[in-house]
């Protein structure tokens, strides 16, 4: 809200997010959402937002949490999503390829550090990042992740020239 009445101050004008009953539309198996854009754009807000849309329980983590054995697993029972924020994960080939998995199984595999607990279908992912080696690596495999850049609503991000 203070960003919001500083840009009706300095005359600018906000760009609007995409509708997040329709991005939550475009939630299905086997693929996550990816939403990009500069600090500050909304990308969790927006998650959330679509997450609401969707209309199933959802978790929240950190894509460090998720990446880890056992991490994850147990608070995904009864979710039918899940918000990942990268927060800034130094995305590696390992971690790039542990995603691809997790976005692309049909039912994921719960295990304590002894045994199986059982199985979960995998949940509707939503995944926010910065990171353009994320954005990259995602847009490689659009049968995966579908990318969808929400605009930098007060106009500072920087285009090369």
């Amino acid at each position: 809200m203070q960003r919001l009445r500083a840009l009706r101050q300095c005359g600018g004008t906000a760009v609007p997010s995409p509708n997040p009953f329709v991005l939550a539309q475009r939630l299905r198996p086997g693929t996550a959402l990816v939403l990009t854009g500069p600090e500050g754009c909304g990308k969790s807000t927006q998650a959330r937002a679509v997450l609401d849309a969707y209309g199933k329980p959802w978790a929240e983590v950190t894509a460090q949490h998720l990446l880890q054995p056992f991490g994850a697993g147990p608070m995904l029972e009864g979710k039918g999503g899940l918000l990942v924020e990268d927060n800034g994960l130094r995305w590696g080939r390992h971690s790039l390829s542990g995603l691809l998995v997790f976005a692309t199984l049909d039912d994921w595999h719960l295990y304590s550090r002894t045994l199986r607990l059982g199985s979960i279908p995998a949940p509707r992912m939503v995944i926010c990042t910065t990171s353009d080696r994320l954005v990259r690596f995602a847009s490689d495999h659009p049968a995966a992740f579908d990318v969808v850049t929400l605009p930098d609503p007060w106009g500072t991000t920087k285009i090369p020239a």
